[in-house]
């Protein structure tokens, strides 16, 4: 099997520059493997607010999914890393998990891929809220 990197025109360009060593996702045989995407936009912002880029982030992982011949529909598996925002609390973290569930779920369908979730205390980008992958399949 040959190893095919993915590159959408219609998202962020991180990994389409070559000295940057990252793909957007690999096709490998029937599976699907994408980078861990945060919720850039195509001139490379991100949006303001935590649920506009949770649902960039989507938008930009289901793009990577259509060049690659697959959907939604066939992911396998997403990882999910929230990145803590100082001074917010604990239930504000639940509401955001719960609005979060609410976003997936216009994506994904049951069966549901299977999850990680993960809170992580910063990121290098102050102002990204969260970043996913996944792996999904591609029908023959």
């Amino acid at each position: 099997m040959k190893k095919v990197g993915i590159y959408p025109p219609t998202i962020a360009p991180v990994g389409n520059d070559l000295t940057i060593p990252v793909s957007q996702g690999i096709r490998w045989g029937n599976l699907v493997f994408t980078t861990a995407k945060p919720g850039l936009t195509l001139d490379g912002e991100l949006p303001k607010s935590w649920e506009d880029q949770v649902k960039q982030v989507f938008s930009n992982l289901q793009q990577i999914l259509n060049a690659s011949g697959t959907s939604c529909d066939n992911v396998l598996m997403t990882r999910v890393w929230m990145f803590e925002v100082p001074g917010e609390t604990k239930e504000e973290y639940r509401e955001k998990f719960k609005k979060f569930n609410e976003i997936y779920k216009e994506y994904f369908k049951p069966p549901y891929p299977a999850r990680g979730v993960f809170w992580i205390n910063a990121h290098s980008n102050p102002n990204c809220y969260i970043e996913v992958d996944l792996i999904a399949g591609v029908p023959e």
